[in-house]
């Protein structure tokens, strides 16, 4: 979106007959940019939440391989069972709990992963807000994610520690 406004500010000063970049356009526009990978990785309290969310699959996955390995030893138990009654009996039990542990793992997964959405979702908006006011604060015209630029002078500003600090700053209560 920003390369797109930049490239019509260009093209529009080009076809007024204005070069696209003059000593008042350099003064107006500020440009920076931010890594918004390293701002996501930096980001304590996002990652914290993240590997809570990590930790949470993980201990799903332990808990169902657990009942996973009980319900195939009971299995083999039911083998040295001479009473076909009690054998067909148990078989059918296992059988359910086979499903209910299946059912129960894929719907603790998909609640794991759309709280890990939302979290993602969350870190991106308190991003965006963090590099929003830094810009405002500073007098940036522009901020440009660092993954996206394919050519810049050294003339920008890299507000990407910047935006970190404010992300990791403690909340005022």
């Amino acid at each position: 979106m920003f390369e797109k406004m930049l490239y019509r500010l260009t093209f529009g000063l080009c076809l007024a007959g204005l070069p696209a970049v003059s000593a008042s356009a350099e003064a107006l526009i500020r440009i920076a940019v931010v890594n918004f990978e390293e701002v996501s990785m930096s980001y304590d309290a996002f990652q914290e939440k993240l590997k809570k969310n990590d930790a949470e699959k993980d201990r799903v996955v332990q808990n169902v391989t657990k009942a996973n390995e009980d319900i195939r030893r009971m299995e083999k138990e039911l083998a040295s069972e001479n009473d076909p009654v009690r054998v067909q009996r148990m078989q059918a039990i296992l059988a359910q709990q086979k499903v209910e542990l299946q059912t129960s793992y894929y719907q603790s997964m998909n609640v794991l992963d759309k709280e890990r959405e939302t979290l993602i979702s969350d870190a991106r908006k308190s991003i965006y807000n963090a590099i929003r006011d830094i810009a405002i604060q500073k007098g940036f015209s522009l901020v440009f994610s660092e993954n996206e630029i394919l050519y810049a002078s050294e003339d920008y500003v890299d507000m990407t520690s910047a935006v970190i600090e404010k992300l990791n700053k403690p909340k005022k209560p």
